[in-house]
């Protein structure tokens, strides 16, 4: 091109480089705009074009200055007020940008494009129904229009209309078919209609054409969560949070499944990086919950209270503060936190649920069920409490409470997780009206649910149970004899979950000098300081014999960590019940301990555990055939305890503790070495705190209603007696 360049060489330099720019040669379209500014310094074609490529080049401040320039060079330019306001919108100037798009429509009123961008500054405004009518009308001056289509759908997502926002991204991908935001759009809509292996389709459709779309990971990790394939959400939320570091959504979600899965640490380190990306209310609660499955309450209560520094209004987390205190055992405490979060917001559910949950476990069960009902009044579809509205009282017929529970579970919007809570809780109802053909199809799904969310393998229970045998053998328990402290007044109450350990504790708590502690974690956190193991049941695989001296010390550290729970007791229990796999190392420890063996009829014992949904482990009790296997092993190691270390182990036999209370009362009462009171015989009376399963049971006198219950759902179980076999009959003593 010689000599200076005319008007027509320079706007063919202009098209050469929109040509450039479409292409992504960012360089090579900015080169040609500066010649022709170069030649033209006012031209405002040339200023428009490089700040839209400037902005594209991650350069929003200095592209809206440029376009800034051009429009007032030419004001009537409708595109220029268009896309200045796109710039402005991206920098999060919400305002300006809705400024510049009315200034491009009051120059043209029909501009389909502004219109289309109204309705987004109206959706980031939080006005979806002002926002719906933009679209609308973009698409009215504009019918073929994927980006107002897309747009639309997302609007109407947001109102829930998830049939029609897939409508509009399905127009959308006919008119432009590689259009990979409105397949990720699709995705997180089919999500929500249950329809998702659709929704996998079309996420992974929008990632093959954009791999680090985070949009596209996220609602992909949703919809194999849903799915329950939380291994791979697990991994696309990790996918996307790795591509996009500042995205707390990301994290939000990566918390979740690790909180579904119980990985609590992970999850409280997802939580943690997204609370310092965006301090959400909701996300701090999540933290200080995950902290709670951590065993790491008095962090997440530090966490709490500072929040709340800032904060003190703030009901959420109030009620979240409700959560930890009564995790701390600080009962009443946790209770006046939950109605004070209720005083502020009477409006949350969850705090109402977690109040009558508290309230349940302090044996006020007519309060908790109306806490119940007033968790399921504000949100119906609040299915915990709907389950926990179940266990808080016996159902005779189809009441509204029932009919309540029956109408959300036939909802179609439902999720897995609270298909699996609604079908515990409805089952239960169904089991008190003796209608067990009717109860067992909703425990069969709701276990179905909740063991496609657990990594469990039962050969590797096997080989872990096969190992503390190998390791606590006699030889062992005979060279460490004597090496612990003393233990007296330690009593361990342990067996399968369901077998009678909370009705044992109910019964020597009432005892004056005994305290009950629960299901507490103790023993496993002193194991973990003075042995160096995981407390799991894959503890034996890393022991190795300690310095004689060690059981001392980790004797004395338990007895001091149960009498600061409660200093004016002589006597402790500590009924979890899967302590029976410590059995040896408690042995040597605390060779004064006293070690109660609760044993049931083990088709009723598995029956039970089916039955219900453990708030953490019980990893063996969701499959019928997982959980015979499991039992099986149990016996086998409670065999092998009996054999090393005769006559340490006294067994109650629950049939046997309801036919003849007294007599069975008694005798357990002289085996812990206590004095006989006649309020062991009247536990149902005792007020104390009880967090387990069975906390309305042991309200009530003994019944004998749970004996061979299971022969009415006899016809369900083959999977489990066939694993059972011939640990099927009677529990008659022979371990």
């Amino acid at each position: 091109m010689a000599g200076k360049p005319t008007p027509a060489d320079l706007q063919q330099m202009l098209a050469a480089a929109v040509r450039h720019q479409a292409a992504g040669q960012l360089g090579e379209a900015a080169a040609l705009c500066k010649r022709v500014l170069g030649v033209a310094p006012k031209h405002p074609a040339a200023l428009h074009l490089l700040g839209l490529i400037e902005h594209r080049a991650g350069r929003s401040k200095a592209g809206a200055e440029l376009i800034s320039k051009a429009i007032a060079l030419n004001p009537s330019d409708v595109a220029a007020q268009n896309n200045l306001g796109l710039v402005l919108l991206h920098m999060d100037r919400v305002d300006a940008a809705r400024r510049q798009f009315e200034k491009a429509l009051s120059l043209n009123p029909d501009y389909a494009e502004a219109i289309n961008n109204l309705g987004t500054v109206q959706t980031r405004q939080g006005a979806p129904d002002a926002a719906e009518a933009s679209f609308r009308k973009a698409l009215d001056k504009k019918p073929a229009y994927p980006e107002a289509l897309n747009n639309l759908g997302n609007v109407l997502a947001e109102k829930g209309a998830y049939e029609d926002a897939t409508a509009q991204y399905i127009t959308a991908l006919k008119l432009r078919p590689g259009y990979a935001d409105a397949m990720a759009n699709l995705g997180n809509a089919l999500t929500r209609l249950g329809r998702n292996d659709e929704a996998i389709d079309s996420c992974r459709a929008a990632l093959a054409i954009n791999p680090k779309m985070t949009k596209a990971l996220i609602n992909l990790g949703n919809a194999l969560q849903e799915k329950g394939d939380l291994e791979q959400a697990q991994e696309s939320y990790r996918q996307a949070s790795e591509i996009d570091g500042k995205n707390a959504l990301a994290f939000v979600n990566l918390g979740k499944v690790a909180q579904i899965r119980e990985r609590f640490n992970a999850a409280v380190a997802a939580f943690q990086q997204a609370c310092d990306l965006d301090p959400k209310t909701s996300t701090l609660c999540a933290l200080a919950q995950s902290m709670v499955g951590a065993r790491r309450s008095p962090e997440a209560e530090s966490l709490l209270r500072d929040a709340l520094r800032d904060r003190p209004k703030e009901a959420e987390l109030i009620a979240a503060l409700g959560v930890v205190l009564v995790d701390q055992s600080r009962m009443e405490e946790g209770i006046a936190a939950y109605r004070e979060a209720l005083s502020i917001d009477p409006g949350l559910s969850e705090a109402h649920n977690n109040l009558g949950t508290a309230l349940i476990e302090s044996g006020r069960l007519d309060e908790a069920t109306a806490c119940f009902r007033d968790a399921v009044r504000v949100n119906p579809n609040n299915a915990s409490a709907h389950r926990h509205l179940a266990l808080s009282r016996k159902f005779t017929d189809r009441d509204d409470d029932v009919i309540a529970m029956e109408d959300a579970w036939r909802r179609d919007d439902l999720t897995e997780a609270q298909q699996m809570l609604l079908g515990f809780g409805l089952g239960k109802i169904y089991d008190d009206m003796r209608r067990p053909d009717d109860a067992f199809p909703y425990f069969a799904k709701a276990n179905a649910i909740r063991r496609k969310s657990l990594t469990y393998s039962i050969e590797t229970e096997k080989e872990n149970f096969e190992r503390i045998a190998k390791v606590f053998d006699r030889d062992v328990l005979d060279r460490y004899r004597g090496a612990g402290a003393d233990g007296t007044g330690q009593i361990f109450i342990v067996g399968m979950p369901r077998s009678g350990t909370t009705l044992v504790e109910q019964i020597l708590s009432s005892h004056p000098q005994v305290f009950g502690a629960g299901e507490v974690l103790d023993l496993d956190e002193t194991i973990e300081r003075h042995f160096a193991v995981a407390s799991d049941r894959n503890f034996a695989a890393a022991y190795r014999d300690p310095p004689r001296e060690a059981f001392a010390a980790a004797g004395t550290d338990y007895i001091d960590a149960m009498r600061a729970r409660a200093p004016d007791y002589d006597c402790f229990t500590n009924k979890m019940p899967a302590n029976f796999i410590y059995l040896g190392l408690i042995a040597l420890m605390l060779p004064g301990a006293k070690i109660v063996h609760c044993r049931r009829d083990p088709v009723d014992t598995c029956l039970s555990i089916f039955m219900r949904l453990f708030s953490t482990g019980q990893f063996f009790g969701y499959d019928q055939r997982e959980l015979g296997r499991y039992y099986r092993l149990y016996r086998a190691l409670m065999a092998h305890w009996s054999t090393v270390m005769p006559d340490r182990i006294h067994d109650i036999v629950y049939e046997d503790l309801v036919a003849e209370p007294e007599t069975h009362t008694r005798a357990l009462v002289g085996h812990c070495g206590l004095t006989w009171n006649d309020a062991c015989l009247d536990f149902h009376t005792n007020k104390r705190t009880v967090k387990t399963a069975s906390v309305a049971q042991v309200r009530q006198p003994i019944y004998k209603d749970s004996v061979q219950a299971w022969r009415r759902y006899e016809h369900h179980l083959q999977p489990l007696l066939d694993a059972l076999g011939d640990a099927a009959g009677p529990d008659n003593g022979d371990r």
